[in-house]
């Protein structure tokens, strides 16, 4: 009888150190999605934030992007186009250089 009682008492303690486990168990797996909700509601408002200074920004975007734009205009003097150098920039060029600056300007 004495066996059977302390067998009983032994599965008593199985069972409930089982179900302490399996409730701990439980316990940090919602501590857990708990941590993990918070994370993601921090990183949903940051989102939130990003997009609308996106939006503020874009806004201005479209507003620069809105002004007319200048047409190209078209070179109408040899001043327009020339390359000139300084006495210092002309002394660092090659001959080859030269030679190809006055054959293109020549033309």
């Amino acid at each position: 009888m004495k066996e059977i009682e302390e067998n009983i008492d032994c599965t008593k303690r199985n069972i409930i150190d089982s179900k302490m486990a399996a409730f701990i168990g439980s316990w940090e797996m919602k501590k857990t999605e708990v941590e993990s909700q918070n994370v993601m509601e921090k990183q949903i408002k940051h989102t939130e934030n990003d997009v609308m200074a996106t939006l503020e920004t874009s806004d201005k975007t479209l507003d620069i992007k809105r002004e007319p734009a200048c047409l190209l205009s078209v070179p109408e003097t040899f001043e327009d186009v020339a390359v000139t150098f300084s006495d210092d920039e002309w002394k660092m060029l090659k001959k080859q250089d030269k030679d190809l600056y006055r054959e293109v300007m020549v033309q």
